[in-house]
């Protein structure tokens, strides 16, 4: 409850400053279409779209989408309807939803007992309210189910959606044959008579058909007849089986399918294909007999789960597939069905043209089975079934990120997960740091705010974004600017309770942060425009991230400005300083000590009294005591305590409960409060709280009580805040809260209970006991910066310029063993050797420096003395030109590679935030610039920037 009128503050402020014009999201003109179009009518962008998978995509379009057909393309925002609604899929890449030439989902071996059996129906075992989100997940949207897989005849097949209301497509497609040896485990048949009788005798095993290729061959020559509605097959298979081949050859759309793997069944199933009349469709041959060129294809490509057995008869399938019509692919039985994406992959790598290989497990399949007008295909008229990727279909790195079936989503990688799968940069080069850039193409992978791998090709998991920028771009860590003001709302000193990088957060509705962002600049120190000899505290600031990640917590950056005066006069003035912050360490650390010794102390004493009431408990139990009795007795706490006893006051003109209600614009609803005010003498102490927030439990404040005024003041993170109250009648006051950086909130105040006389103050804060250990120092804000830097987390930056004042501040530093760092510092390079050997670096304004007429780059010359340099903009707003001054630099003698050094990890070694920022290694934060040319070129322009593993949306 403390914070109950600060965070009412804030949200007045960043109220008003959306209101004002803060940053929103870029978006795309077709992407403000109004939302009003019915749902039915649906266009998704991508960077790629897939109509023909045989054919060359279109690039940055729009797949139409109504009522769940597809109903064209739209290649330029011009041409969408009007009143459309937009998907935005960015990077993502628009392709058919893929079709299964064949699935296990059905058809498991020995479901029936004969080996004819053209009646049985795939579709019998489908259940259509199946859950297959196995299957959808991996962009398979249409699958053929088959029959009986271990009979000669094992029956019709099937083709069905994986998802959906409608998903039948077909419940009879086409007839499936086997010639393989799987057919030769089929049993004799024989069916016992019941009861067996002279009339019904015992009758022996009928040897079903066929153990060899040849008799295979034979028996189906023989189902020819079937052909002649009015004949009869002598010993075949029972009516169900003739009269289903009779509806079989009269079906003039029905195809033949035969599992064959042998020239000998390939050249067969062509003659048989032949005397039946029917297309045929060979799943499986590893041959490719030209007398077979008619025949459709379904190649088994060979993928293994693990490093496979296959013994000396295996035969690889041939892999001259250019000449097959219609060929698609499958993997082989080794892997799993659903690897229709990676057997395309392999079958480009054994010769197959790209195109052949996505039309392969699309539009080819299909057409084979009987579907070709309705799926495998993006053009009007077909269902809209297709998938989003995350790169070409092709590339290794694609993943399936989203499935539309019958124009209805029904997979999303990222929410099935309810993780972010996070992204991959793509370029031609990186640049991860002091190491040398990665070239001819790298990548690098971004999840949960973190930087997970950097290398020539990164893990791709599923469901995550690949922004591929192309082969002339350039990735770099976040540049940092190591003095920057943006964000600092006043001029001078700030409060030293203030912690800054909080406070700069607050502001983030500035647009300024969004330009600086956008310019490269991922991180800034901030600095205040006023200097001061006694060191100022601040942090490292993310220019575009949320509040909890804002800025660098745990580690301070520590401005002193030792500039100007006699050299022996501010000499003594820089000890005392030091040594008045070492007292003040010490302290803490004298207190450190001193609580961690009580506490173990305590503990031990804490569990001997257990010990002791444990024994006392086993001996009352040992004595015949019941263990259930418990003694009451109410014992006076009589504890010393460090607190002056309470005293009792008379009631007060302010005595009581207060009530307001606080209304402004900015607020959605108004909010009621309530002060329970004491009044001590010069003491008041109030008890805030709010019937709105009931959940929240109501705190104290204390302040001070002139008989007309109540003044408070509160040290926070995000500030000082006061709060002001004058009795201005009777049982009312004006109250004002204000926050430096925020703004302030006035209200009125009305007495609603008047305090008993009498009554005494109901402070319900917990006064500290002498047994609660050693109470910690008073906080000295003006100490707290040296404090960190004495506790070792913390840099100092000390602003210098002449030789003795680098020298000065060098010596004592040195002395008093502190990380240092100088800024500005015009006469380093006449003490260049000595800042080489220490290892103290200079932050330097990025600008150009001009001598005798010459421009030349400050930072040139320190390098080239061996000294490490960092980079500021000693600005706010101003900060986004950092890397384009940096350029000009460049151009006047420093080294890219040197100026890169100065903003990413050089300068974050510096500020001793190397552990978070400044390099592309595994762990650190996820700050990112791609560039479509080489770094601090004038001539290269910023794509894109990655704060915190989030993209900075552009104005």
């Amino acid at each position: 409850m403390k914070y109950f009128l600060i965070g009412i503050l804030a949200l007045l402020g960043a109220g008003a400053a959306l209101l004002v014009g803060g940053p929103e999201r870029a978006l795309d003109a077709r992407a403000r279409l109004p939302q009003t179009a019915p749902a039915a009518q649906m266009a998704y962008h991508a960077a790629h779209i897939f109509t023909k998978p045989d054919a060359a995509p279109a690039k940055d379009a729009w797949l139409l989408v109504a009522n769940g057909k597809v109903t064209g393309l739209a290649l330029t925002a011009d041409e969408l309807p009007p009143l459309i609604e937009v998907v935005e899929l960015g990077e993502q890449v628009i392709v058919p939803g893929l079709v299964a030439a064949d699935s296990s989902l059905s058809g498991g071996q020995g479901q029936s007992d004969h080996a004819l059996g053209a009646h049985r129906q795939a579709i019998d075992n489908f259940d259509p309210w199946a859950d297959w989100s196995s299957v959808v997940r991996r962009g398979v949207t249409t699958v053929y189910l088959a029959p009986d897989r271990s009979r000669l005849i094992g029956g019709r097949g099937a083709v069905v959606k994986t998802a959906g209301d409608n998903r039948v497509l077909s419940s009879r497609s086409d007839l499936r044959v086997n010639t393989t040896a799987e057919i030769a485990s089929t049993p004799p048949f024989f069916r016992p008579p019941v009861p067996p009788t002279a009339e019904n005798p015992v009758k022996p095993t009928d040897v079903q058909p066929a153990s060899s290729v040849a008799g295979a061959l034979m028996v189906l020559r023989e189902q020819t007849a079937y052909r002649n509605p009015d004949s009869e097959v002598p010993g075949a298979h029972a009516v169900l089986h003739g009269r289903s081949m009779r509806e079989f050859f009269s079906d003039k759309s029905a195809s033949l399918r035969v599992v064959a793997r042998e020239a000998r069944a390939i050249r067969g199933a062509v003659e048989i294909a032949r005397q039946w009349g029917k297309q045929l469709v060979i799943q499986g041959g590893t041959d490719s007999p030209d007398y077979a060129a008619d025949a459709h294809f379904i190649f088994e490509i060979p993928l293994f789960l693990s490093m496979p057995d296959l013994g000396p008869d295996w035969q690889a399938p041939d892999w001259d597939l250019a000449w097959a019509s219609g060929l698609s692919l499958i993997p082989g039985t080794r892997g799993r069905w659903t690897w229709l994406l990676e057997a395309a992959r392999s079958a480009v790598g054994f010769g197959l043209a790209p195109e052949q290989a996505l039309a392969a497990i699309t539009t080819n399949p299909a057409q084979q089975l009987g579907v070709g007008n309705r799926v495998g295909s993006l053009q009007p008229g077909f269902d809209a079934d297709f998938i989003a990727l995350s790169a070409h279909p092709l590339d290794p790195a694609a993943r399936v990120n989203r499935v539309w079936i019958d124009g209805e989503e029904v997979w999303n990688d990222a929410e099935a997960k309810g993780i972010s799968g996070g992204t991959v940069l793509r370029a031609g080069t990186v640049w991860s740091g002091d190491r040398a850039p990665l070239r001819g193409g790298a990548e690098v992978l971004l999840q949960n705010g973190k930087i997970v791998a950097v290398g020539h090709q990164v893990p791709h998991p599923n469901g995550a974004r690949i922004v591929d920028s192309g082969p002339d771009a350039h990735i770099t860590p976040g540049f940092i600017d190591s003095a920057g003001s943006l964000g600092l709302t006043s001029r001078g000193q700030p409060d030293p309770a203030v912690t800054l990088g909080l406070l700069a957060a607050g502001s983030r509705w500035n647009a300024d942060w969004t330009q600086v962002a956008e310019a490269g600049v991922t991180t800034m120190v901030l600095s205040p425009t006023g200097g001061s000899a006694n060191g100022i505290r601040t942090q490292a600031v993310k220019t575009s991230a949320g509040v909890d990640d804002a800025f660098v917590h745990d580690h301070d950056i520590v401005f002193f400005d030792w500039t100007g005066g006699d050299h022996v006069t501010t000499h003594d003035a820089h000890l005392k300083i030091l040594e008045g912050g070492k007292k003040y360490a010490d302290k803490w650390v004298k207190w450190r000590e001193e609580y961690a010794a009580w506490e173990e102390k305590n503990t031990s004493e804490q569990a001997k009294q257990r010990a002791d009431s444990e024994a006392s408990l086993r001996l009352r139990m040992a004595q015949g005591v019941a263990a259930d009795k418990a003694e009451d007795e109410a014992v006076e706490d009589d504890s010393e305590t460090d607190g002056e006893e309470q005293k009792q006051e008379e009631v007060d003109p302010i005595n009581g409960l207060w009530e307001a209600t606080i209304e402004h614009e900015m607020l959605p609803e108004p909010v009621n409060i309530l002060m329970r005010v004491n009044h001590d003498g010069p003491r008041v102490v109030i008890l805030l709280s709010s019937p709105d927030f009931p959940e929240v439990p109501g705190e104290e404040v204390e302040g001070e009580w002139d008989g007309k005024n109540i003044h408070i003041e509160l040290p926070t993170e995000l500030g000082t805040v006061q709060i002001n109250g004058e009795l201005d009648a009777p049982d009312h006051m004006n109250i004002s809260v204000v926050l430096m950086g925020l703004g302030s909130v006035e209200f009125e105040a009305f007495r609603t209970e008047v305090g008993e006389s009498g009554k005494v103050i109901a402070s319900t804060k917990k006064l500290r006991k002498k047994d609660e250990g050693p109470a910690e120092p008073d906080k000295d804000w003006k100490q707290e910066g040296l404090r960190s830097l004495f506790e070792g987390r913390a840099m100092a930056i000390v602003r210098v310029n002449r030789a003795d004042e680098i020298q000065d501040a060098m010596d004592l530093f040195k002395q008093f063993e502190l990380p240092l760092q100088l800024s500005s510092a015009n006469a380093a390079a006449e003490l260049a050797e000595k800042l080489k050997d220490e290892g103290v670096g200079v932050v330097l304004s990025a600008g150009i420096s001009r001598e005798d007429g010459r421009d030349y780059a400050r930072a040139a010359v320190l390098h080239q003395a061996g000294v490490r340099t960092s980079f500021k903009s000693d600005s706010a707003g101003g900060a986004r030109f950092l890397p384009r001054v940096l350029a000009m630099a460049v151009s006047n003698g420093l080294g890219s590679e040197q100026a890169l050094a100065g903003v990413t990890w050089q300068a974050a070694e510096m500020l001793g935030i190397d552990h978070r920022v400044g390099r592309l290694v595994a762990g650190l934060d996820a700050d990112v610039v791609v560039l479509d040319g080489p770094p601090f070129d004038v001539a290269s322009k910023v794509l894109s920037v990655w704060v915190n593993g989030e993209e900075v949306n552009k104005q």
